[in-house]
């Protein structure tokens, strides 16, 4: 991992040691300089990700920094230091690209605080340039994700029928192009359907294909879905929304490998493989009845769950660099950079609609802006009472909570008292695990003084999971 550079100026050599002892940590290094000139000369010799800078110095002001940097590296992030006489200064400052200001004395808790969120922010950037034209990108990048992949590239080099689930707007489709990519079928044809969007009668005819005259409007024979993908791979969209009768006829083409073209007479066998997704649990319908049991284990061979994106938040800032990027091309025009506020916020949000909706968000931001940076204020997100009716899934993969954070919880180091702890969550909340992993924040957090960087290493968790984790359960801020 390379290393991350920040540079402090400031004629006062005290500041300097200050910041240089706040913000020292592995995986950093800290260049200062008491001269401004001095320090440009560092600017170009290093690879700066972070500068921080005096307003009133010697030879050259804090705003006359500021537009050298921006000029030579207009990713570069800087940060103003300046006296209460200096507010209008820093004022100016900021409408000129600077990140944060701090008034002297400086909060160096405050300080720490912002150079963490702007380093991980330099970290996402990079990420996005790193990943940049792979198909990981647009579903995410982290930790849970790179294992659906994982599964993902093992089972594309077979011809096993896989089926991706999840909520509607995870990236399903993706998914299975990823898969299809990878398959030995890459250069065979990708046929997509989407069951829900034709009425069964137009289905039937659009999966087997029909022959001249076979039914009114049939003026001329046309290759189903089926045979157009032979030797490829086909893509079955939502196919819990199949019809009984239809359900039937495609159990019998996966049994038979076979079709039979509606109004013929003669088999044809086509050699395809099978990729199906839906948002529906299948396991209910078939208990149900609404969705054959039979069909559902021909279907279900390697099952593939994608989660919705409030139990993946750490991937949210790349997400938002790359649709970022794809909707400046879309647009014509745009931001390049995200500022914290508006990256915050986008983590803490709920996401019904999951990644269409943060992809669709940044591109309504994008066609709204007026400047270089997207604000919070250009982002139209729905207000946190709408997502009443898609209340937040719990995460599958959450860790349990440790026996000692629920004793501290309830005020005994008896495991008894823990199991009552549990009980009553259980019994009182609506979402008892999200209960469990707030309890568990809230401890961490007490105990590491409300250090966030400390805290994320103690969970083992990045920094921008635990602040959106934070956020979604009010826990930003000291108790």
């Amino acid at each position: 991992m390379s290393s991350t550079v920040i540079l402090a100026v400031d004629d006062q050599p005290e500041t300097l040691e200050l910041i240089r002892d706040a913000l020292q940590q592995p995986g950093r290094t800290i260049l200062t300089h008491s001269d401004p000139r001095q320090a440009l000369k560092s600017f170009d010799e290093y690879n700066i990700d972070l500068l921080l800078t005096d307003m009133r110095m010697p030879h050259m002001n804090g705003l006359e920094v500021l537009e050298e940097v921006k000029s030579r590296a207009p990713s570069c992030e800087v940060i103003v230091m300046t006296a209460h006489a200096d507010i209008e200064l820093a004022v100016q400052a900021m409408k000129r690209g600077a990140a944060d200001f701090f008034r002297k004395p400086l909060c160096l808790l405050e300080l720490t605080s912002s150079v963490d969120k702007l380093t991980e922010l330099q970290s996402m950037r990079q990420r996005v340039k790193d990943l940049a034209g792979t198909e990981t990108v647009p579903v995410g990048s982290g930790e849970a994700m790179r294992r659906i992949y994982q599964s993902a590239q093992a089972v594309a080099e077979t011809d096993s029928t896989v089926l991706i689930t999840g909520e509607t707007g995870v990236g399903k489709e993706i998914l299975a192009n990823f898969i299809q990519r990878r398959s030995r079928r890459t250069e065979g044809p990708f046929i997509k359907v989407n069951c829900a969007a034709l009425p069964e009668t137009l289905l039937e005819s659009e999966l087997f294909g029909h022959e001249r005259g076979a039914f009114t409007g049939a003026v001329e024979r046309r290759l189903g879905r089926f045979e157009r993908a032979d030797g490829g791979t086909l893509f079955l969209d939502e196919i819990g929304e199949l019809s009984n009768s239809v359900q039937a006829k495609l159990l019998r083409v996966l049994q038979t490998q076979e079709i039979e073209r509606i109004g013929s007479s003669s088999i044809r066998k086509v050699d395809f493989r099978l990729i199906c997704a839906t948002h529906r649990n299948l396991n209910e319908m078939v208990e149900e009845g609404t969705f054959r049991q039979d069909l559902f284990y021909r279907i279900a061979i390697f099952p593939l769950h994608l989660p919705p994106l409030r139990e993946h938040l750490e991937d949210i800032p790349v997400l938002a660099y790359h649709f970022l990027q794809r909707a400046v091309k879309k647009v014509g025009r745009g931001p390049t950079e995200i500022d914290t506020d508006a990256l915050e916020t986008l983590c803490a949000h709920a996401w019904p609609g999951n990644i269409r909706e943060l992809e669709n968000a940044i591109e309504h931001a994008c066609i709204v802006a007026n400047g270089g940076v997207l604000k919070k204020s250009m982002l139209n997100l729905r207000p946190a009472g709408d997502h009443a009716a898609h209340p937040r899934a719990s995460s599958p993969t959450a860790a349990p909570v440790p026996a000692a954070v629920l004793s501290e919880q309830a005020g005994s180091t008896g495991s008894s008292d823990s199991e009552t702890l549990c009980a009553k969550l259980i019994r009182d909340s609506e979402n008892p695990l999200e209960e469990f992993e707030k309890v568990a924040l809230r401890t961490v957090l007490r105990q590491h003084d409300w250090n966030f960087r400390e805290a994320a290493k103690a969970l083992k968790v990045g920094r921008s999971t635990l602040y959106a984790k934070a956020s979604r359960y009010g826990l930003q801020h000291r108790e």
